[in-house]
């Protein structure tokens, strides 16, 4: 892993026509909205942010390839009906 902790992951994704794609993404947050878990992040195949339903994605693995810093602010405005995750500290 890099010295930062960001690399970009390899995830398998099925497609509404029953296929599978694997998709080069890199991380930025996890999100959860409407019960649902989702990993956002950059996706190279379309090169444009994506939210990837987290119990959708078949197969995931952690690459070698460094990410290009994609941020936060790239996400943008979140769905009227997401909020805030407070993780418990200990």
């Amino acid at each position: 892993m890099s010295a930062d902790g960001i690399q970009m992951g390899e995830h398998v994704v099925p497609c509404p026509d029953g296929t599978t794609t694997t998709r080069d993404v890199e991380p930025v947050l996890f999100a959860s909205t409407n019960g649902q878990w989702h990993l956002v992040g950059w996706c190279r195949l379309r090169d444009a942010m994506r939210w990837f339903t987290v119990s959708r994605i078949e197969r995931a693995a952690v690459t070698r390839t460094p990410c290009a810093g994609h941020t936060v602010q790239e996400v943008g405005e979140p769905p009227a009906n997401a909020s805030p995750v407070h993780g418990h500290r200990g």
